[in-house]
């Protein structure tokens, strides 16, 4: 049970592979699911090791995103976009998808909740909307410190 809850706080694999080979590790385990949309993960320019709490909400975030895509948006294709940002350092996390998009009224269920505070705890900030050409747009921006190398 105490693994469990260590897990959960802060998955192993962000130790040993960083965030973004530990989030390519997870989203390998969601293809499994045979609703699966083509999952693009882009994140070249995202170093090797990042604030622990940083990747922790990351990586985090990114995997409820796109959960909740498997399960419920109907996608064909899901895309990924994380970059660290100059002025103001931040990490960037962009996930979108072709599902059915978002209902009218949408109700801010247990996952979006956690993917918001998780944000908002790192003084980021969280926003979900329906993109345009249909599908589902979340943007996640998480300040870094300073002067990082």
């Amino acid at each position: 049970d105490v693994r469990q809850v260590v897990n959960d706080l802060r998955p192993p694999a962000l130790d040993e592979l960083g965030l973004v080979e530990a989030v390519r590790s997870g989203l390998s385990h969601l293809h499994s699911q045979p609703s699966s949309p083509q999952i693009l993960l882009e994140a070249e320019t995202v170093p090797r090791q990042l604030p622990a709490a940083i990747e922790a909400a990351s990586y985090r975030i990114v995997m409820e995103a796109v959960t909740n895509v498997v399960k419920h948006a109907h996608a064909r294709h899901c895309q990924i976009a994380m970059q660290v940002a100059e002025t103001p350092q931040q990490l960037q996390i962009t996930i979108d998808d072709d599902g059915e998009g978002l209902p009218k009224q949408v109700r801010a269920n247990i996952g979006l909740r956690s993917m918001r505070e998780r944000a908002e705890e790192l003084g980021g900030t969280f926003q979900i909307a329906a993109r345009s050409n249909g599908g589902t747009r979340i943007i996640v921006l998480l300040p870094l410190p300073e002067g990082r190398d």
